[in-house]
């Protein structure tokens, strides 16, 4: 769920922009008539696997190099484990009375508390250094917001979700920051030309 969420943020981050004139659409399948079973010509496409950030940016019609493209996925492996403690808790939130729900959500929160933010398998290529830097802040005020929810669900606190809204808010932040920085980037290789432009001849004087 976590990863689907990236996702979306991605698309809505990218929708923000003209995709590259290589990006194609599919044309829409028209569905059957009313009362009427898939025939035999119809096709029902297997479910897609999950796709990795790096994938979505490239099915998009953006580059990445190989180095960015295994940082990306790295990265948002570990975010997810962040995020997915913060989706729990907004589910959760109604329902916390109920101890099985309470027990899951608190659970997720302490596991978050033990996570390192910069325990990445793959180090950031120079291209993305400072969206690294980003990313780390990010994963860092979700721990804080995880740490605060988790002391007030130990203390019984009613308020216990209000505990880590200033972290909450800084993690926000810095999600946004992230995608603005991510859209920079892709938005600068693809402005790039591949040759470079010819030389206008300067004209002799008579």
């Amino acid at each position: 769920m976590a990863r689907w969420l990236l996702g979306l943020a991605l698309w809505l981050a990218l929708g923000a922009v003209a995709a590259p004139a290589t990006a194609q659409q599919a044309t829409p399948t028209p569905p059957p008539t009313a009362g009427q079973g898939p025939t035999t010509d119809e096709v029902i496409p297997p479910p897609m696997p999950a796709q990795t950030i790096s994938q979505v940016i490239r099915n998009a019609g953006y580059s990445l190099t190989p180095e960015e493209a295994a940082y990306l996925d790295a990265d948002e492996r570990l975010t997810e484990r962040f995020v997915n403690a913060v989706i729990t808790a907004d589910l959760a939130v109604d329902m916390v009375n109920d101890p099985q729900v309470r027990q899951v959500l608190m659970d997720q929160l302490r596991a978050v508390t033990q996570l390192d933010p910069a325990a990445l398998d793959v180090p950031p290529p120079p291209s993305l250094q400072a969206l690294h830097q980003v990313g780390q802040l990010r994963r860092e005020a979700l721990q804080r917001t995880a740490r605060a929810w988790l002391e007030g669900l130990e203390a019984n606190d009613p308020f216990w979700i209000n505990r880590g809204m200033d972290a909450y808010a800084q993690a926000r932040q810095a999600e946004a920051d992230w995608y603005t920085m991510l859209r920079q980037r892709l938005l600068s290789s693809a402005n790039v030309p591949a040759t470079p432009p010819a030389q206008v001849p300067t004209a002799t004087p008579r």
